[in-house]
């Protein structure tokens, strides 16, 4: 009896063990591999107005039907080339944007949204030793100062987007993750702060399965000078390859309220986003 006692102790003792093994993650683009990588954003708005009844009035007299209701579409497909490790253990990485698409529609009538310049735009970056990037350059006459540097800036933070633990992750384990980002949008920087909760639910064939819980704080700048505000959170899901080192697929459904002043009249209402971010590694 004892022995039998013995023996489901061990057992006990090796699967739990094994069930707080922890696992390195981390995210760098591999030498000599190609990404395909492709970010769509779906987003269906409700607005309505309070606040100066005159001007209210006057919006409603022009055609102005209320609430309104914003659909929104925003599709990149960017594609990434690593080539070969040099004597320093650095390598080169050339960003292509094959494709950056944003259309909408305000009460389904198309909205005109300027076509972006960064439609073919080529980043040229290297890879440092210590998984670091580095932009070298980003030529072309079509892009100015400001549109290259915000580009550049959401390189830089969508590689800290993803920051795993050093010390590496259990299954059942949680870690969060705060990350400011700046994302260029017509010209304009969309300035967003998301707090996020990874959970390691199951590795099975080389994938690791997360659940993620989130909150964000965005700000979109307008063409007439004012800023709408958005508040809210959601949850989501993402696969990561311990084979290629890189995210397969992350997806997420948000709702969030918001607000903007315009004149004395206040815009508010709420938005169902869902975004899905997915990578091809060959």
């Amino acid at each position: 009896m004892k022995k039998a006692l013995s023996l489901i102790t061990l057992l006990l003792a090796v699967f739990n063990l094994s069930a707080q093994k922890k696992i390195i993650f981390n995210i760098n683009y591999l030498p000599n591999n190609n990404y395909a990588v492709s970010t769509k954003m779906d987003m269906n708005m409700t607005m309505d107005f309070k606040g100066d009844t005159a001007q209210i009035k006057a919006m409603k007299g022009s055609g102005v039907k209320m609430p309104m209701v914003m659909i929104m579409n925003y599709d990149m497909q960017i594609g990434v080339k690593a080539g070969k490790k040099d004597a320093k253990n650095e390598y080169p990485v050339v960003m292509t944007y094959d494709k950056m698409d944003i259309t909408g529609t305000m009460n389904g009538e198309k909205i005109p949204i300027p076509a972006t310049p960064l439609n073919g735009a080529k980043i040229y970056a290297r890879y440092d030793a210590s998984g670091g990037i580095k932009i070298d350059s980003m030529p072309g006459k079509i892009l100015d100062e400001p549109t290259k540097q915000a580009v550049i800036n959401s390189i830089t933070e969508l590689q800290g987007q993803f920051k795993f633990p050093a010390e590496g992750i259990a299954v059942g384990q949680t870690f969060k993750q705060d990350v400011p980002m700046s994302m260029p949008v017509a010209g304009k920087n969309m300035e967003m702060l998301i707090n996020t909760a990874y959970k390691l639910n199951n590795i099975v064939n080389d994938i690791a399965y997360f659940d993620v819980d989130q909150s964000l704080t965005m700000e979109v700048p307008m063409n007439n000078g004012a800023s709408m505000k958005m508040k809210g959170g959601g949850k989501g899901k993402m696969e990561y390859s311990l084979k290629t080192r890189f995210i397969n697929i992350y997806s997420s459904d948000f709702n969030f309220g918001y607000t903007m002043d315009v004149n004395k009249v206040v815009m508010e209402g709420n938005a169902d986003m869902k975004f899905v971010y997915t990578v091809n590694v060959n």
